[in-house]
């Protein structure tokens, strides 16, 4: 996963009514990513900074994780996702085997 980054779209945060705060969860069983929508209080809450198109996390952790649980996942490329909002519209979950490579996996040039 290119620059160890989450990024979410503003429209994916619409779908669950632009939150101040989620939660990114991971299943190993399901091999699933979800965003839930969550408040400042909930241990390990991700604020959401709304000065900008797109929300970007950074984890190198978190990426490790995720690129260990499918053999598809593979690091320095970038993947697009397609979620399934649930009916609350509070959270929204990802299958890791539907993960569209985006790239072609080269490294980028240096200048």
């Amino acid at each position: 996963m290119k620059k160890k980054r989450i990024r979410i779209h503003q429209n994916t945060l619409l779908m669950i009514n632009r939150p101040d705060h989620i939660h990114l969860l991971i299943s190993p069983e399901s091999q699933t990513i979800a965003i839930c929508v969550c408040t400042n209080k909930d241990k390990d809450a991700i604020q959401i900074r709304y000065t900008q198109r797109d929300c970007e996390i950074y984890s190198g952790d978190l990426m490790d994780r995720i690129v260990a649980l499918n053999d598809r996942i593979k690091e320095n490329r970038s993947y697009r996702l397609t979620g399934v909002i649930s009916e609350n519209d509070r959270m929204i979950t990802f299958r890791l085997d539907e993960a569209i490579c985006t790239d072609d996996g080269k490294e980028p040039k240096r200048d």
